[in-house]
């Protein structure tokens, strides 16, 4: 995950206390003991790089699974922006066969 290509919006854009955005997970991967960083793709902000405190923690053990919708809320930082919230749009669904390929291809032209 190269920093010029991270956040596609000014962190000023990015900073709206209480907002929350509709966003798919397109990959994550460990960062330290307990957190996360995922690359997230939403309408207003295109790619955005984040860090996910507390995800990898027995509590968290099933957040933020790739090709899942989420309504997301984070503070903005200079290059990663930190995830205040997020929360399951719908029902998580379990890609298989074409559809999982098709994702995977999806996911590799975008990261």
């Amino acid at each position: 995950m190269s920093a010029s290509c991270i956040v596609s919006a000014t962190t000023s854009d990015m900073n709206a206390s209480g907002a929350l955005y509709n966003g798919f997970v397109l990959h994550t991967r460990s960062y330290r003991e307990t957190s996360a960083l995922v690359e997230i793709l939403t309408r207003e902000h295109g790619r955005v790089g984040a860090v996910a405190r507390g995800v990898r923690t027995r509590r968290g053990a099933n957040a933020l699974q790739p090709f899942q919708q989420y309504l997301l809320s984070w503070r903005g930082g200079r290059e990663l922006v930190y995830l205040n919230s997020w929360e399951n749009v719908g029902r998580a669904v379990r890609l298989q066969g074409t559809a999982l390929v098709s994702a995977l291809y999806f996911n590799e032209l975008i990261v």
